[in-house]
Formats: C-alpha cells, sequence, structure tokens
C-alpha cells in the first residue's frame, strides 16, 4: 500500500517539526517505522471498502477493482495510514494515552492531581481516518 520511503515523504507534508519531534520520529530506526506502518496496514484492512480486492489470495484492501477499473492505493489511505502511524507512535510515547488505554482513572503525583473521564483512552485511534477514507468506505447498497 506505502512504503516507508512514501511514508517519511508524508509525514513532514501532514505534521509540523514539533510533532514530529514529540514521537521522536527522526530517531525512530527503519525497523520500528515498518512496524508501526505494519499496525496500521492491518488497522487499514478491517475496514470495508468500495469494489473488490484485484485477487482474492491479496492481503490488502488496494489495489482495488471500482467501476471496473483497477484503482491502486489512493492518496486518502496513505494519508489515513500516515495518520494511524502517527497515532500508534504517539500512543506508544504519550504516558497519559497510556495511562488512560490501561484504565487508570486518576493519578496524584506530587500534589497535582488528574481525573480522566471514562470513555477517554478506550480507543486505539481517532476517527480522523475514517473522515479521510469517507469517499473510499463501503457505504452499503
Amino acid at each position: 500500500m506505502i512504503t516507508i520511503a512514501e511514508l517519511n515523504t508524508l509525514m513532514p507534508t501532514l505534521y509540523l517539526s514539533d510533532e514530529l519531534a514529540e514521537i521522536k520520529w527522526d530517531v525512530l530506526t527503519e525497523s520500528d517505522k515498518q512496524v508501526l506502518l505494519n499496525k496500521s496496514i492491518d488497522f487499514i484492512n478491517t475496514l470495508q471498502f468500495d469494489g473488490d480486492k484485484v485477487s482474492q489470495e491479496q492481503q490488502d484492501e488496494f489495489p482495488r477493482i471500482i467501476c471496473r477499473e483497477v484503482v491502486q492505493t489512493p492518496y486518502e489511505v496513505k494519508k489515513a495510514l500516515c495518520v494511524l502511524v502517527y497515532e500508534f507512535r504517539s500512543n506508544a510515547t504519550n504516558s497519559r494515552k497510556r495511562l488512560q488505554r490501561d484504565g487508570v482513572k486518576s493519578i496524584n503525583t506530587g500534589g497535582v492531581s488528574e481525573t480522566y473521564s471514562d470513555n477517554v483512552g478506550n480507543d486505539v485511534v481517532s476517527r480522523e481516518y475514517k473522515q479521510i477514507l469517507s469517499n473510499w468506505l463501503y457505504r452499503g447498497r
């Protein structure tokens, strides 16, 4: 669907340099980036898209046949993959998100406390990817 080289080219067009620095993008090894990309592709592959896979044996959702034409991986899918890569990495590096995901309701450290709402942290990623993919996702017939 997308290569690490494409990912490295797209990420700086979607995120500010301080956002990329926050997730330590520049210090990630290529193999770490591949792991994040694989997780993102696996996530995308759980979604239902319009059309059909070119081959029933293909592992990924793209390329697809849509209106009798073969469609390679569209820009929106590549962009959604970047968003997912960013969010998977952000979830791994952000201690607040990690605490919320692990079910922590509140913490108190050195006189400072934080309380998390019940529904925050339950989702692995935001819904931004769905908005990006809205023109490609299956809407039923």
